[in-house]
């Protein structure tokens, strides 16, 4: 996580340095990637009728859910309606009202090589997507984060939506829904789960699409002079020791010593 107003040829070197100094260095790859599969629905075929999809790529289905175009009548989402604005052909539905009111779509994301940097709590999560129904009905979209430990224990949740019908003017369409957090230490995987809910009417109008997650370090990079850069990152943060290296690339790395100016989770250099 990079303050914005960083000049682009300091970023780097520093984030670099900031990465190997607190343990994030086998992290980076991670940082900015979208973690769900296959989130904005466009991996596989979508449907011109809105029947169930026998398979949606990335996700483990319980239910008859569809993966629909944009556009193909019947009072599905136009193209025009509200949603993201570089939507793709497709979305989630929950497809055709078969007796079971929930439909639900699941994803495991293994945090394996992130496991020092999240139990010193140095790595935090954006979850974000689009979320919707149709017109005056309360079907509905929400998706959950389920953080899990190593003996597969529920350590917290989080989610986002739903989206009714007030919340859209009664109007059919997707509205963008997001939330963020710190993940928890101890976490070893995070399990995803699209929840799709039938309220009323003939067809489970729960729409889902865009949907995204993705870590970041809790790190901050403020430049305060053009010489000097402040570094902070949360107080409960464990490891806070420091290294410095003439060479940033290749190294060698060498502890800095009772450094001056680290307090309260930040350090000026």
């Amino acid at each position: 996580m990079m303050e914005s107003q960083i000049p682009c040829w300091v970023a780097p070197v520093w984030l670099a340095m900031l990465f190997h100094c607190l343990g994030l260095a086998a992290c980076a790859q991670t940082f900015g990637t979208n973690l769900i599969f296959n989130g904005d629905a466009e991996a596989g075929p979508g449907s011109t009728d809105g029947l169930g999809i026998a398979l949606i790529p990335g996700w483990t289905i319980q239910g008859d859910m569809s993966v629909p175009m944009y556009g193909i009548g019947g009072g599905f989402p136009e193209t025009t309606d509200p949603g993201p604005q570089d939507r793709g052909l497709n979305f989630f539905a929950g497809g055709v009202f078969s007796g079971i009111d929930l439909v639900q779509a699941t994803q495991l994301v293994e945090l394996t090589n992130l496991v020092s940097a999240i139990d010193g709590g140095l790595v935090r999560y954006d979850l974000s997507g689009y979320l919707g129904g149709y017109a005056f009905q309360d079907d509905n979209a929400v998706v959950q984060l389920s953080f899990l430990g190593a003996r597969t224990n529920l350590l917290a949740i989080n989610s986002i939506g739903p989206v009714l019908a007030a919340d859209r003017n009664s109007l059919t369409g997707l509205l963008p829904r997001s939330t963020e957090g710190s993940v928890p230490a101890g976490s070893r995987r995070i399990q995803i789960d699209l929840l799709l809910t039938h309220v009323q009417g003939a067809y489970n109008d729960g729409y889902a699409d865009n949907l995204s997650l993705t870590l970041s370090p809790a790190l901050t990079i403020q430049p305060l002079t053009p010489n000097q850069v402040q570094l902070r990152w949360p107080t409960n943060v464990v490891r806070t020791g420091l290294q410095y290296s003439p060479n940033l690339r290749k190294g060698p790395w060498q502890q800095v010593t009772n450094p001056p100016g680290i307090s309260n989770g930040q350090y000026v250099l």
